[in-house]
C-alpha cells in the first residue's frame, strides 16, 4: 500500500500564550503573586509588523501571517516519520524579545520533535509583551501540526464547528442562518470545552473591524455579519482553556 507524504499544516491564531508573571516585580510583590498567573496588557508580537500601531487587529494578523510564513518557509518535514499530530513547543520570550528556553511540551517521533524545535529557535526576536507599557517575560506554547492531506481537520487538534458549516466559502445569506445556532469547541480527543471570549472579524479591502463577546453571539457580531460583502474574509475565532493553557481557534471563509 502506498503511503501519503506528511504535509504541514498551520493556522492562524493557531498557537497558545500562556500568560507568566513578569521577572521584574518586586520581592514582596512577587511573593503574593507567586502562585497567580498576571495578564499582560500587549502580548508579543513576531518581528516584521512594527510599522502597525500596536494593539491593533492589523498587527495582530500580520504578527500570525508572518509567524506562519516563517515556519512554513524554514520547517524541514521529516521524510522517515509517518505520525501525525502536533509538536508543542514551549518557550519564553524574554525582555528583549529574545526566545529562551524553547522545549518540547508533547511530541511526536524524534524526527518531528527535532524539526519543530529546531525552527523554533531559527526565529528572530520578537517584540516583548507588555505590562504597563514595561516590557515583560511571558512564556508560550506552539503548536506545528504534523497530517496527511487526506485527514480531517478534527483528527488533528481542536476544532471549532458552527452548525452544519462546512469548507471555506460561504455567502451572507447562509450564514445569517447561523447566527442562532451555538458555536462548540471539541479538544483532541472530542471533549467540548467552555468558550471564554468569542470574536467576529471581517476583512475588507485591507480593512478590519471586529466585535467581540465571552462565548455569546451578540449584536454588534451580528452587525458584523451583516456588513460582509462578496470578497470579504470573515473568521471566527474562539478563545477556550484546557489545564491553564489558553488556546486561540479559528475558522475562516471567504464571502461569495
Amino acid at each position: 500500500m502506498l503511503r501519503k507524504p506528511l504535509v504541514l499544516v498551520l493556522s492562524l491564531f493557531a498557537y497558545t500564550l500562556l500568560l507568566a508573571q513578569p521577572d521584574s516585580l518586586p520581592d514582596k510583590e512577587a511573593d503574593e503573586e507567586a502562585n497567580s498567573v498576571i495578564q499582560a496588557d500587549q502580548m508579543p508580537y513576531f518581528r516584521s509588523c512594527t510599522s502597525l500601531p500596536d494593539g491593533s487587529v492589523e498587527k495582530r494578523n500580520c504578527s500570525n501571517q508572518s509567524l506562519v510564513s516563517f515556519i512554513s518557509k524554514n520547517l524541514e518535514i521529516p521524510q522517515k516519520s509517518e505520525e501525525t499530530g502536533a509538536v508543542y513547543i514551549t518557550f519564553s520570550v524574554d525582555e528583549r524579545g529574545k526566545i529562551i528556553d524553547p522545549s518540547i511540551l508533547r511530541g511526536l517521533s524524534k524526527e518531528q520533535n527535532d524539526a519543530a524545535l529546531s525552527v523554533v529557535k531559527a526565529m528572530p526576536d520578537w517584540e516583548p509583551a507588555r505590562l504597563n507599557n514595561q516590557p515583560i517575560k511571558v512564556q508560550m506554547t506552539l503548536p506545528i501540526r504534523f497530517m496527511r492531506k487526506d485527514e480531517s481537520e478534527f483528527s488533528n487538534g481542536f476544532q471549532l464547528t458552527w452548525g452544519n458549516l462546512k469548507g471555506s466559502t460561504i455567502d451572507r445569506e447562509a450564514l445569517n442562518k447561523y447566527l442562532l445556532t451555538p458555536i462548540t469547541v471539541r479538544d483532541e480527543t472530542g471533549n467540548s470545552l467552555e468558550i471564554n471570549e468569542l470574536s467576529f472579524e471581517r476583512e475588507h479591502g485591507g480593512k478590519y473591524s471586529e466585535a467581540q463577546s465571552n462565548g455569546m453571539v451578540t449584536t454588534d457580531m451580528r452587525r458584523i455579519v451583516k456588513k460582509l460583502r462578496r470578497g470579504d474574509r470573515f473568521t471566527v475565532t474562539a478563545t477556550v482553556q484546557k489545564k491553564g493553557h489558553f488556546f486561540y481557534v479559528d475558522k475562516s471563509f471567504s464571502i461569495n
